[in-house]
């Protein structure tokens, strides 16, 4: 199992066992008078031949589903021992106020300890492998040392001070306020700190990776792609500086995880050794105000400066690439030092030169969020996916010469129209689905793969709807529409519901379908109301979802909630062709049929036939009643439908069914072959 599903699977049961305890523990609580927490191997016991079965383990306070993993932990013991399951390498332990002591079996080589907020002792076996304690407040002092570990990941131990590693491949740091001691072994080759003071940290000297810190920074080196060389890499910063002086010969900026609450960094002085500024480098780092990007810079990775603080950038002449989404989320300002090389910059936006299939476009990786108006530069071919994400633009006109679409429009506020152009062949969706103010897609009419009607767009054939617009409150679908693109319509939430509320807006649009509708994704909309035509895919569907079947389907379990508000075109004479009666049924002399039922607006008896008033669809009411054409041989309750055989032969039971429209009654007799044995 790989480890993010083990992880995601603990974080689940914990959270349900969380709520489910009937006390709670805050992970802030101070302690007083600690006692240093020593952590060890335990002396191996041999429990291999135990058994336990789902039943027990329960029993002891453990969830066990079968296979390799145990999850999850809801007793109450102070001392816990972990049962020694066969084939069991995996545990989680999520949730226990409880438990002071905990220790876990040899066999076991991957453990994940979380929310143990009083655990004061946990004995781990000499077969760990991966080891991740998280928000263990308790824990003073780990002694890993003679554990040869893969991963060891530390996290949210508010009172963690002292950790002695031997060996561990992976090692992670995160929010460890009071460690004052932790050795780095030599066999370390990723290593990650996050809101943790460099002081503590010390690192062998002989590490893999050369892992080495100097005036608050992480560095590493690594080998370049063609294996020619190994260059240094700066891989974090320490939270507690407010400037950092990156050292000479650094080629490479790597995500330096500086987006938490406690970096101070607000200066970073690059020196004008680096080249290349990975993705997320400054990914989120909010409190950072100052940085420069040197001369011989040649690449800016993906969000490389998203979400940051910078108030302003120049891109040298240098750099060669820049991946579209480098300024994804940055509100900053951005420039060229010129004009040169693959860069442009044209009206405010900074392009850059691609080539694809022999052919030079220009990519758009920056606009500034406060203009309202666009201009591209002539021969533009690709956007960045997310540079116009926050933008303030109220119509947007895509250029001549972009073939595909990939855009991002979800914090667009202003935005109302939206035009493809003529060469436009692919559009994805998703990202201007919920584009808080857009009214209307339209398309240059010499586009060949799509057309607009009403505001919404479809293919050039009109038969299939890929969007309604966010804003849209009543969206009417032409007939011959066979299919709906994933979400084409939608409910939407405009706005912040808690931190705006008064500009918060929830639009549930009534939706027209055609007869025509066939194909759609079975989760793929939503809606306020819809109008839709008996007898089609769609209809079935819904009233299917509204049914009592669904309470007893696994399948639709997660679903019960969702009702579906949906009422019928139809006439009530095509309503009455909706209605199925079965053709012939056989009863004994002296017997009754039984068991009738209704189902999804048709007549469908299990013995014979249903009742005297039924719902068509979902919002016509159709009378039945019932007639022998000779009671000698079978008679019919007139209500019910209930069949008696009176003696054997063969007559006809008429059923009448009729809809009262107020203005006029529309009705249809349908006829049984009725069998006595």
């Amino acid at each position: 199992m790989k480890r993010s599903i083990k992880k995601f699977a603990a974080f689940v049961l914990a959270l349900a066992l969380a709520f489910q305890a009937a006390a709670f523990v805050s992970p802030y609580k101070a302690f007083a008078d600690e006692v240093p927490v020593v952590i060890s191997a335990p002396v191996s016991t041999n429990n291999a031949e135990s058994e336990y079965t789902e039943e027990s383990l329960e029993a002891l306070g453990f969830s066990y589903y079968g296979g390799s993993s145990l999850i999850g932990y809801y007793g109450e013991e102070a001392d816990l021992v972990v049962p020694s399951v066969p084939g069991v390498t995996y545990l989680s332990v999520s949730y226990g106020p409880d438990v002071k002591t905990l220790t876990i079996p040899e066999g076991i080589d991957d453990v994940y300890i979380g929310g143990l907020y009083n655990v004061e002792k946990i004995v781990l076996p000499s077969t760990i492998k991966w080891l991740e304690i998280d928000n263990c407040d308790k824990l003073v002092s780990l002694d890993l040392s003679s554990l040869n570990l893969n991963g060891c990941y530390l996290s949210y131990c508010s009172k963690l001070e002292d950790v002695k590693l031997n060996k561990s491949q992976n090692v992670k740091l995160t929010d460890l306020p009071a460690l004052k001691s932790i050795n780095i072994p030599s066999n370390t080759s990723q290593l990650t700190i996050n809101g943790t003071s460099y002081d503590a940290v010390k690192i062998d000297p002989n590490n893999v990776s050369d892992y080495k810190i100097k005036n608050g920074g992480l560095y590493r080196t690594e080998t370049t792609w063609d294996e020619d060389s190994r260059v240094k890499v700066l891989s974090g910063i320490d939270s507690s500086l407010s400037t950092i002086n990156v050292e000479s010969g650094t080629v490479i900026i790597d995500k330096l995880n500086i987006s938490g609450h406690y970096y101070k960094v607000d200066t970073i002085n690059l020196p004008s050794s680096v080249e290349k500024i990975n993705a997320y480098a400054f990914y989120g780092a909010s409190g950072l105000k100052n940085i420069n990007l040197p001369k011989n810079v040649i690449s800016l990775g993906a969000y490389a400066f998203s979400g940051s603080g910078i108030e302003s950038i120049t891109i040298p002449a240098s750099v060669t690439y820049i991946n579209g989404d480098c300024f994804a989320d940055y509100d900053g300002k951005v420039s060229l030092a010129k004009n040169t090389g693959v860069l442009r910059s044209y009206k405010d936006g900074i392009y850059i030169e691609e080539e694809w299939w022999g052919e030079k476009e220009y990519k758009l990786v920056y606009y500034p969020s406060d203009k309202t108006t666009i201009e591209f530069l002539e021969g533009t071919g690709d956007i960045g996916e997310h540079v116009l994400k926050n933008c303030s633009l109220r119509e947007l006109t895509l250029p001549e010469g972009l073939y595909s679409l990939y855009l991002d429009l979800s914090n667009a506020k202003s935005l109302t129209t939206l035009t493809l152009s003529s060469t436009v062949a692919y559009v994805n969706t998703y990202g201007f689905r919920y584009a808080p103010a857009l009214m209307n897609i339209f398309v240059d009419e010499n586009n060949a793969s799509f057309t607009s009607v009403d505001g919404c767009l479809y293919d050039k054939d009109m038969t299939t709807l890929y969007l309604a617009p966010t804003t849209k409150e009543e969206i009417r679908i032409p007939e011959g529409v066979l299919s709906l693109g994933y979400y084409a319509v939608h409910n939407s939430y405009i706005g912040d519901e808690y931190d705006d509320p008064d500009n918060y807006k929830e639009i549930c649009p009534t939706v027209y379908f055609p007869k025509s509708i066939e194909n759609f994704e079975w989760y793929g909309f939503s809606f306020g109301k819809a109008y839709v035509y008996a007898d089609t895919n769609l209809a079935l569907y819904l009233d299917y979802m509204n049914s009592d079947i669904r309470e007893w389907s696994d399948d639709d379990s997660m679903y019960l909630e969702n009702r579906y508000d949906y009422e019928l075109l139809d006439p009530a004479k095509d309503l009455l062709n909706s209605i199925y009666v079965i053709d012939t049924v056989t009863v004994k002399k002296g017997k009754k049929t039984t068991d009738a039922t209704v189902n999804n607006g048709v007549i469908t008896p299990d013995g014979v036939l249903a009742a005297s008033k039924l719902i068509v669809g979902n919002n016509s009411e159709c009378q039945v009643t019932y007639k022998s054409s000779n009671k000698k041989i079978a008679k019919v309750n007139k209500t019910t439908g209930e069949i008696k055989g009176v003696k054997k032969g063969t007559c006809t039971i008429n059923v009448k069914c009729v809809i009262n429209t107020g203005k006029k009654k529309y009705s249809k007799t349908f006829k049984i072959k009725v069998k006595v044995k």
